[in-house]
């Protein structure tokens, strides 16, 4: 009866101890796959502040290659300029408006 009872808790050791093991791979496993999740994610990030950083370059580009500052302001109201198609004249300083055509 003795013999029986230690087999069989000899039996439920080993048994405890593969499951302790898996339970141990499984772990193990899954800190891996958070660790890659947070690599991806972190990579997206950066993917995304490239992105945003090669924008800026683009638009600060653009800005200076609209930069007005050289020109003196009555030629953006010259007879070709937009603004004067859509109504918009020298300013009126005495009036401190703008007059419309």
């Amino acid at each position: 009866m003795f013999e029986e009872l230690r087999r069989d808790l000899v039996i439920m050791r080993i048994e405890d101890n593969k499951l302790a093991r898996k339970l141990l791979d499984v772990r193990s496993e899954l800190t891996q796959v958070r660790a890659q999740k947070s690599c991806e994610e972190h990579a997206d990030m950066l993917d995304d502040v490239a992105i945003e950083l090669e924008e800026e370059e683009e638009l600060t580009g653009l800005i200076k290659a609209c930069d007005l500052s050289d020109r003196k302001p009555a030629s953006l109201l010259s007879s070709f300029s937009p603004l004067r198609n859509i109504g918009v004249s020298r300013m009126n300083l005495n009036r401190r408006r703008f007059s419309i055509r």
